[in-house]
């Protein structure tokens, strides 16, 4: 069930077979929203109800309050959560608390947050890291990166620095191209790709425009095929404020692409300083230009951390992984929830 409305995703589950429902959420309170959630979840022999971050798991306990409705509630965070702990929804999400029966936060780090903050007690609290079908990704191997450049319109002999995800401003594309500019002047075949959508496209545009180099910068919007076009890129920068445990970096770690990124949330636990690529500190436009500047400048380094990140994803992000482990959390609620 979608608690707003269905989203892009909806048709894929069609397709498998699954009922994709719903609740037309209103802004505000809407009682109406919670009265169809709980039909739904009447309506079926269901064991869990699994909701994902705060606002779907609030309407969930609201929706299902007594206590002889045992149906046992699982809830995914898969960000940090709102800076400021007085926020309403983490507030309401802590009240949620009472009813829930275990929360997966998608990395130890963001674990450590709900649990630090009181806002997850120590014991509903639980890590199941983000899994994604990794054999889905084209390594970005010579051949690979030829065609996905030429998908992209890009030439081959350039360089190329790209990066996914939403155009919003936690994100700090804005960063990338503060950073990146200077760079880019340097050398007029570097390409900075940004895939992804959002509020502060025009801004972006505008940005690049102001810097000098809106011909080196290519928005493509949202794409259907960040698998293969992955591959087109020498380095994948992620100049984030904020993350979870972010899929985009593992969509990268999964194609070999050697990673710069800020060392916030999740990020630390999946690129190894050095290793699989460099991590900066948030905020700091020289570290990130210094860094990117690092990579671009050796192809034998690119390789090698490539090489260990995509070794680390096959061997540890894989969805085999993840759905083991959720399959043991459904199972021990549901057995702790028939034991009481």
């Amino acid at each position: 069930m979608c608690l707003f409305s269905t989203g892009e995703f909806a048709s894929d589950l069609q397709t498998e077979g699954l009922s994709v429902l719903q609740a037309d959420k209103q802004p505000g309170l809407d009682f109406a929203a919670m009265f169809r959630l709980r039909a739904a979840a009447h309506a079926g022999r269901h064991a869990v109800l699994h909701t994902h971050n705060p606002v779907a798991n609030y309407y969930a306990c609201m929706a299902m309050p007594l206590s002889w409705n045992r149906l046992p509630i699982v809830n995914t965070r898969h960000n940090m959560g709102a800076p400021d702990p007085t926020d309403r929804r983490e507030q309401l999400f802590a009240w949620s608390m009472l009813r829930t029966a275990k929360v997966a936060m998608v990395s130890p780090q963001v674990s450590r947050k709900f649990v630090d903050a009181r806002i997850v007690p120590q014991a509903k609290a639980a890590v199941v890291m983000n899994g994604i079908p990794t054999g889905r990704y084209l390594e970005a191997n010579a051949e690979n990166r030829a065609a996905a450049r030429r998908t992209l319109g890009l030439a081959n002999d350039g360089l190329v620095i790209g990066t996914v995800g939403r155009l919003v401003g936690v994100k700090n594309h804005a960063l990338l191209l503060a950073a990146a500019a200077p760079l880019c002047r340097a050398d007029p075949k570097l390409h900075i790709v940004l895939i992804g959508d959002g509020n502060l496209r025009q801004a972006l545009m505008q940005q690049a425009a102001a810097l000098g180099i809106a011909g080196q910068v290519v928005l493509t919007g949202e794409r259907a095929d960040v698998a293969q076009v992955l591959a087109a890129f020498d380095v994948f920068a992620m100049p984030s404020i904020s993350e979870g445990h972010s899929i985009a970096l593992l969509e990268a770690a999964c194609a070999g692409v050697p990673v710069v990124a800020t060392a916030v949330g999740g990020n630390p636990e999946i690129v190894t300083d050095e290793l699989t690529g460099l991590l900066v500190p948030s905020r700091d436009v020289d570290a990130l230009r210094t860094a990117l500047h690092a990579l671009l400048v050796d192809a034998v380094r690119r390789r090698t951390m490539g090489t260990a990140l995509r070794d680390w994803a096959l061997a540890t992000v894989s969805l085999a992984t993840m759905t083991s482990h959720y399959e043991e959390l459904y199972r021990s609620v549901v057995h702790e929830g028939r034991s009481t």
